[in-house]
This record gives structure tokens, sequence and C-alpha cells, in this order.
């Protein structure tokens, strides 16, 4: 027996093959972008519980799909192969089902900050929308100034033709007196009033450079990628509510009450001892009331609804933006579903090409044959031939045989 000097070795182990990389490499891909999406989701909620909590997810969703992506190649593949049907159907399942499970969460998750982001911008140009026809409404109110305005410079200069000449009494040649007297009170009304409506004014035009400033920051809040979406939403939703009690001072600068109430108080009119000179000034009373009653009834005041601040963004919520991220989505669809398919479909393919290779004229064994084959493969008998329209001659009638008497 020779013998060599050389050290004994180990055999050399086998490299994977790529199926069982795949077998591998495919949960493990979806396991890590699973982990990604998750914490965008939320779901950790942060500090070594959360984290603990994601530890025991990805483990889990990786033991299952690594063992459900095993028995699919290694047992229903094969069994596929030598016709039992049950079994394609449970590995194409389950394959299908993982895939679809891994989907789902995975590809929300990797989109929900930006469809969050995308939620924030539809409200703010909602809101804009929204400002945009509320300072429109209050615009209208502009005009009640110069009536009011008109109105204490026309009482004020008849009050001083009054005093000097008794342009309005027509009696006497001016002084102090009664008509003068009431005169001066209308025009003292006029001039608050003015001055309620001139500074309901300046407080529009205050709380419409609010507005716009509000609507700035809004913008520049959601524009700062430096936080993260949900702290930025959270300053948005202060914003908001800051936008809100502004509109609602928006709505109480300009005195539409009041100067309607003036309306009414104008048309009234005064009582004076000189019928006459109080239809005189009733007169020109009622006009400035309807004055005052053309603009108010010249402003569109319509009820516009106010946008609600939207809601978080739920996970099946951001399919709703598939079409905005249609490259992600796409890719953890190729990662989650298409790859383990495709791996499950390439064996059961080998597999079955194999035994094609093997014995090209193997068909799938035939069922048994039961009495009913039998009985629906019966011919019908064949008639027995005619000449001439008569049946055909009986054969001769044959002789006794001899030792045999006859009766």
């Amino acid at each position: 027996m020779a013998h060599t000097n050389a050290p004994d070795q180990l055999p050399q182990k086998e490299k994977p093959t790529y199926l069982q990389a795949g077998l591998v490499i495919s949960p493990l891909c979806s396991v890590a972008l699973l982990l990604v999406a998750l914490i965008q989701l939320g779901v950790g909620g942060g500090g070594w519980l959360g984290w603990i909590k994601l530890a025991f997810l990805g483990a889990g969703a990786f033991a299952v799909s690594y063992a459900l992506f095993r028995m699919a190649i290694e047992k229903s593949a094969p069994q596929a192969t030598l016709g039992y049907r049950s079994s394609l159907i449970t590995g194409g399942v389950t394959t299908f089902l993982v895939g679809l499970a891994f989907f789902f969460a995975t590809s929300a998750g990797l989109i929900i900050a930006a469809c969050e982001g995308l939620s924030l911008q539809e409200h703010n140009n909602a809101v804009v929308t929204y400002v945009d026809a509320r300072e429109a409404q209050a615009a209208q109110t502009v005009q009640l100034v110069p009536t009011a305005n008109a109105i204490y410079a026309d009482l004020t200069v008849k009050t001083e033709s009054e005093i000097a000449t008794s342009g309005v009494s027509g009696s006497g040649s001016g002084g102090y007196g009664p008509t003068a007297r009431a005169l001066e009170t209308l025009a003292g009304r006029a001039e608050g009033i003015a001055q309620q409506a001139q500074q309901g004014l300046e407080n529009r035009e205050a709380l419409s450079s609010d507005l716009q400033d509000l609507l700035n920051r809004m913008d520049a809040t959601l524009s700062d990628e430096d936080r993260s979406i949900w702290e930025r939403r959270n300053e948005l939703r202060r914003l908001d509510s800051e936008l809100g009690r502004t509109l609602s001072a928006l709505d109480e600068a300009m005195p539409l009450a009041l100067m309607a109430g003036y309306a009414q108080e104008l048309r009234s009119g005064i009582a004076m001892q000189n019928a006459r000179v109080a239809e005189t000034i009733n007169g020109f009373l009622g006009g400035y009331a309807g004055s005052i009653d053309t603009v108010l009834s010249d402003m569109t005041v319509q009820p516009i609804e106010r946008p609600a601040f939207p809601q978080k963004v739920g996970a099946m919520q951001t399919f709703d933006y598939a079409a905005n991220f249609l490259p992600v989505i796409m890719i953890a669809f190729l990662v989650d579903m298409i790859f383990p398919l495709a791996l499950w479909l390439y064996t059961l393919n080998g597999l079955d090409f194999a035994a094609f290779a093997k014995n090209p004229s193997r068909k799938s064994a035939s069922r048994d044959r039961t009495d009913f084959d039998e009985f629906t493969e019966y011919q019908p008998m064949a008639m027995p031939e005619r000449l001439n329209g008569s049946a055909e001659a009986r054969p001769p009638h044959r002789p006794a045989p001899s030792g045999r008497k006859r009766n």
C-alpha cells in the first residue's frame, strides 16, 4: 500500500448556487426596505422599546418569508412538476401573498413622508384661495368710507350754511337757532361714524398685511426641508389656527352692522317744532340712508367654507399619490413581488424542463377506465345483407349421420 506525505484535507466546501443566494437575498432586501418603511410610518415610536419592536418585526418577517420561499422552491416546485396541482397552487399563492404583504407595507412607508408634504401643500393652496376670496369680500366695504365721509361733509356744509344764512330753514338771516343746533348734532354723529369707518379701513389693511405674512410663513415652513415633515406639520397647524383668528378679526374690522344701523337711524329722521324744517331735514337724511343701502346691497357677501386642516396621511392613503411616486413604488414592487415570484417560476420551469429532457414522451397518467367508457364505445350490430330484396338462402339440410334410424 503506497504511502504519501501529503497532509489530509477536508473536502472543499461547495459554493452556494444563485438559487440558494436568492433565497436569502430576497427576504433580506425586503426586510431592509420594510424596516425603513416602518420607521417612516412611526411604528417604532422612538426609544429603546421602539428599536426592540422593530427588531422583532424584522426578524419575524425574515423568518416567515425565508421559510415560505424555501418551501415553495424546495417542496412546491418539485411536486408541481410531478403533477400535484395543489402544490402548484400552494407555492404560487404563498409566494404571492408574502410579496404582497411586503409590497404594501414597504411602498407605503417609503413615500408616506412625501405624501404628507403633498397633502399639506394642497391645503396651503386651498388656504391661499380662501384668503383671497375673503379679502375680496372685505375690500368691498371700502366704499363705506367715502360714503360716510360724504355724509359728514354735507351735514357740515349745511350746518355752516344754516348758521351763516339760514340756508336750510329759510327763515331769518342766520344765527345759532334750533335748526342749526339739530344740524350740528347730526354732523357730530356723522363724524363719529366716518371716523369708525376710517379706522375699520386702516384695521382691514393691517389685517390684510398680517394675512399675507402668515401665508408666506406657511409656505416657508413647508419648504424647510431641514426639519422633518412631522415637525413642519405641527408648525403649520399652529399657523393655521393663527390664520383663523386673523380672519375673524378681519370680519369685524369694517363696521357693517354699525353702518346698517346708522342707515336705519337716518331713515327714522328727527322731530322738530317746525314741521316744514323737519320735513326738509328728514328729506336729505333719507337720501343719506339710501346711499348707505346702495353700498351695502352692492356687496356680494357669500358664505365661503374654510378649508379644514388635513388629517395625517394613512398608509393606504399613500396610494392616492401613487402616480407621483411611481418609480419608487415600482422598485418596491420589483424587490418584494417580482423577484420571489420569478425565482419560484424559473425553478418550476427548470425542473419541468429537466423532466422533459429526460423523458420527452412522458405523459400524464391516464385515469382508470370505467364500465361507462366500455359502454359508450360499443358499436351497433351489423344487419345481414339481403339479395334482391330477399333474405340470403339458408344452407342445405345436413343429412343425418349414418347408423341412426330415421323415424
